[in-house]
């Protein structure tokens, strides 16, 4: 003789397995989301450590010209409009 179960009960582990499978889907699509976001994070860090380091460069040349200029003409302001050292 075959068991079988209630309506009632094989409607509750029916729910129950719907619940696991979405929850098991919802896992793998955050997974991918993280995944997909930790590779756009990764860009952006390179991006912005070219960016630091073109920065760093364009620092430099200033501090060199400003250097430049300053044992050409002394120290003082430059008005950039006229060219005019104060």
């Amino acid at each position: 003789m075959s068991k079988k179960l209630s309506p009632e009960e094989l409607s509750d582990i029916s729910k129950s397995k719907s619940e696991h499978d979405s929850i098991l889907f919802d896992i793998g699509q955050l997974t991918v989301d993280i995944e997909e976001l930790q590779s756009k994070l990764n860009s952006m860090i390179e991006d912005k450590n070219a960016y630091v380091q073109t920065y760093k460069t364009v620092l430099l040349r200033h501090n060199e010209l400003a250097l430049r200029l300053v044992d050409k003409y002394g120290t003082g302001q430059i008005n950039l409009e006229t060219g005019e050292i104060i």
